[in-house]
């Protein structure tokens, strides 16, 4: 029994030898808040949708109810404008003209955040009627860009899961409009979950 001490000692002492950050994982979720105004169902050839989108400095995470400082997070989120009378998925950003004017919209259609004295991060933006058609509104984003962000300042890997809000979670948003229509689409928690917002263009 005396030769199995220094071998129990010396595999005791080595458990954690190999560990590294890519041994844990910790995953936060964050809510996006946007809105737009006027929050109508028909507008007409012309006329302004007022989009505006916040990153305050710290966010509540949504599963613990903690608040953590985002400041130091990219945060490249996704204008989209698709058809919603058309039975494949057309992109539609063309069907309207941007004014930006706190922040406002790329070429990329990646939504441009000014930081404010505060630290709050905006987009406020005029989106102009070119075009008449039934249009559904939403932001996006690509998994990967927001991967293993570094948070805080734990060793784990620390990965971020988006979820957007137009005009408060009380609203439906249109989410009538989406029915009977040629393109599926998703049920109502998942377009609200996407911030998404159905409107119709008219002359």
């Amino acid at each position: 029994m005396k030769f199995l001490v220094p071998v129990l000692i010396i595999s005791i002492n080595c458990t954690g030898c190999f560990l590294s950050s890519t041994d844990c994982f910790e995953e936060y979720t964050f809510t996006i808040p946007n809105g737009i105004s006027p929050a109508i169902d028909t507008f007409h050839i012309g006329d302004t949708l007022w989009f505006t989108s916040t990153i305050p400095v710290e966010m509540v995470e949504k599963n613990t109810g903690k608040l953590y400082d985002v400041s130091n997070v990219g945060f490249p989120i996704i204008l989209i404008i698709s058809r919603l009378d058309t039975q494949d998925f057309v992109y539609s950003m063309s069907s309207f003209d941007y004014y930006n004017i706190t922040g406002g919209i790329l070429t990329s259609d990646f939504i441009q955040y000014e930081r404010l004295d505060n630290g709050t991060r905006k987009c406020y933006m005029g989106i102009v009627c070119k075009k008449t058609g039934d249009f559904e509104l939403g932001t996006a984003n690509y998994n990967e860009d927001f991967e293993n962000v570094h948070l805080t300042s734990s060793d784990c890997k620390e990965d971020i899961i988006l979820h957007y809000s137009m005009n408060g979670d009380t609203s439906d948003n249109h989410f009538y409009l989406l029915s009977d229509r040629p393109r599926p689409v998703a049920d109502e928690a998942g377009f609200k979950q996407d911030g998404g917002y159905a409107f119709v263009v008219v002359q």
